[in-house]
């Protein structure tokens, strides 16, 4: 088991069978004021339209191009790098460049499942 902290805080937990060639990499969920930050930041474009859905109901309408462009500009405007996403992105592409028969799954909780779906995609 390899337990990477950041910040004296564990962040993500590495869990290796090698018989098996399996490795899992849980993601903490949001455990500090931060953490919130870093929730705010992946998920500002969707809670953002989701709002915007209560008061607009037909954007749902709006031609994909003006979704892709709110998309990117509320990216721009709320670009905040916390950096949890990136380490745990690194460590599991270094998991599956250096070991190529290695199998990685990536789960967590609240924050972390959200990063691992990020991850993993």
């Amino acid at each position: 088991v390899v337990n990477v902290e950041q910040d004296d805080y564990p962040i993500y937990y590495h869990i290796r069978d090698a018989n098996r060639k399996l490795n899992v990499i849980t993601a903490r969920g949001t455990g500090s004021a931060s953490d919130a930050l870093e929730d705010y930041q992946i998920w500002n474009e969707v809670a953002i339209l989701q709002l915007v859905s209560v008061v607009a109901p037909l954007y749902t309408w709006w031609p994909s191009e003006i979704i892709s462009d709110y998309v990117w500009w509320v990216s721009a405007i709320f670009l905040i790098d916390f950096g949890y996403v990136d380490s745990i992105t690194n460590y599991a592409r270094d998991i599956v460049v250096n070991n190529e028969t290695e199998t990685v799954i990536l789960t967590g909780h609240s924050l972390g499942g959200g990063i691992a779906a990020l991850v993993g995609s």
